[in-house]
């Protein structure tokens, strides 16, 4: 199936292909043998994310961290212990019946809880170094994925239980408890990862085989939206402002096979074996 792309106004082109999206807002292409310094890769990054910032009349983002991603800064979660703060009514009307919710990159985005609310989810920007040039990508990715968060420790309650509840519900086998959830909503595959806290979410990496000139044109083939979809994976879904730093997250994405609604709550009582509630 070949890409249908769409412009958003003060956005930028929206591709689609079967069902799945990426929303490029900006790319720049440096000359032959030219490339960006670090400092030069964030201030890039920083002027394109206050731009559109401004647009929705948010404030201005800061490279506070000065942090570069690279590719092996992300780890994955070994299966150990996982928490999850929830407030009491939630245990109650919910989970204790077997009733789970995971969100998307659009309801992180858009919910009015303060304390979760994240306008960075899903962005990030890409420096991709190829041959003797250099292309910059700032883009919107992960929105076919449902989200389930968490966090690697219990034993800083004060924070979690102000921003999150005062309940705590251990999960001893992550793997299982993702399987499962995996079966319930037909997900294709998930991915369990620490989530690493950077400002601008800007990873820098070298692909000798990526197409920069393609890259920049309008007209992207199938095989350049395959390369930002892979590639924006890690920065989209398991980077977040180091505001959020003190949650120490871990956080369970399930792909699906098209971009996907708000959040979606599922009811599956076997769930409850693989639960403790603290």
């Amino acid at each position: 199936m070949s890409l249908r792309r769409v412009f958003e106004n003060y956005r930028g082109f929206r591709y689609y292909k079967n069902n799945i999206s990426i929303l490029v807002k900006a790319v720049y292409r440096t000359k032959n043998n030219t490339f960006l310094t670090d400092e030069q890769q964030l201030n890039y990054s920083q002027t394109i994310l206050n731009f559109y910032r401004s647009v929705k009349g948010l404030e201005r983002a800061n490279k506070n961290d000065g942090l570069i991603l690279q590719p092996d800064n992300f780890k994955e979660f070994d299966n150990q212990s996982f928490y999850k703060y929830v407030p009491n009514h939630v245990l109650i009307q919910s989970i204790k019946k077997g009733i789970f919710q995971l969100g998307s990159i659009k309801y992180y985005k858009d919910t009015e809880n303060k304390k979760i609310q994240d306008n960075m989810e899903g962005y990030s920007n890409l420096v991709i170094n190829s041959n003797q040039r250099q292309v910059a990508i700032s883009l919107m990715s992960g929105f076919n994925f449902y989200i389930f968060c968490g966090t690697a420790s219990c034993n800083e309650p004060d924070h979690m239980k102000n921003s999150f509840g005062q309940r705590i519900i251990e999960i001893p086998n992550i793997i299982s408890f993702a399987k499962a959830i995996q079966k319930s909503i037909g997900a294709i595959r998930f991915y369990v990862n620490y989530i690493h806290y950077s400002d601008l979410k800007t990873l820098v990496f070298t692909d000798n085989e990526f197409d920069v000139e393609a890259a920049v044109s309008p007209d992207i083939s199938e095989s350049i939206f395959d390369s930002l979809y892979l590639y924006s994976f890690l920065p989209s879904l398991f980077a977040k402002p180091s505001g959020f730093a003190p949650e120490k997250e871990i956080r369970i994405v399930f792909e699906m096979p098209r971009d996907v609604k708000k959040y979606i709550r599922i009811s599956n009582l076997g769930l409850l074996d693989k639960i403790r509630i603290i």
